[in-house]
């Protein structure tokens, strides 16, 4: 079975909510005016949530396919989609196996694969869809743990696979 990783940008990879609360905004709308007045730099300027990093880098790349996959808002469309591509290049050159920033509904991607996203909604509905997800609060050691548990059950999978096709190694 293959391992595959898909992380969320805004509040896994980067402090979203620490970069909106520099906006002063009375209602959604407005804070998305702001955002878009703003423009590319308030993509490209946000901070790296720590912790998350070493946690990447620490996946065997060989044996992991480390994904990226990011909503866009609905409004400064043009400005998320080219900041959040320059803020990875920046941040994580050469790391991620694809990119998927989309407008669309993450769990088209929930097939025997884990989703690390701060959004319930998301985790809701990539389990529903028969993926496994992870509700990520900020614990980086707790995202460890679930990260390994999630590589082991892979191996398992495919030993039991290898066993079922009387392929399993002597």
């Amino acid at each position: 079975m293959r391992k595959i990783i898909y992380f969320d940008m805004d509040g896994v990879l980067v402090d979203f909510p620490g970069k909106a609360k520099e906006i002063q905004a009375t209602s959604k709308t407005q804070f998305w005016k702001q955002v878009s007045q703003i423009g590319l730099s308030f993509w490209t300027t946000m901070n790296e949530v720590k912790g998350m990093k070493d946690i990447i880098l620490s996946l065997d790349l060989n044996d992991v396919e480390v994904n990226v996959l990011s909503k866009l808002p609905i409004t400064d469309t043009a400005n998320a989609l080219a900041g959040k591509a320059l803020w990875l290049s920046e941040h994580y050159p050469n790391i991620f196996t694809h990119v998927i920033l989309t407008k669309g509904n993450k769990r088209a991607f929930a097939k025997n694969c884990l989703l690390i996203d701060d959004k319930e909604a998301n985790v809701e509905s990539w389990n529903l869809k028969g993926g496994k997800a992870y509700l990520f609060k900020g614990d980086t050691k707790e995202l460890t743990e679930v990260i390994k548990n999630y590589l082991k059950e892979c191996e398992r999978k495919e030993v039991y696979q290898l066993e079922a096709y009387g392929l399993e190694e002597k």
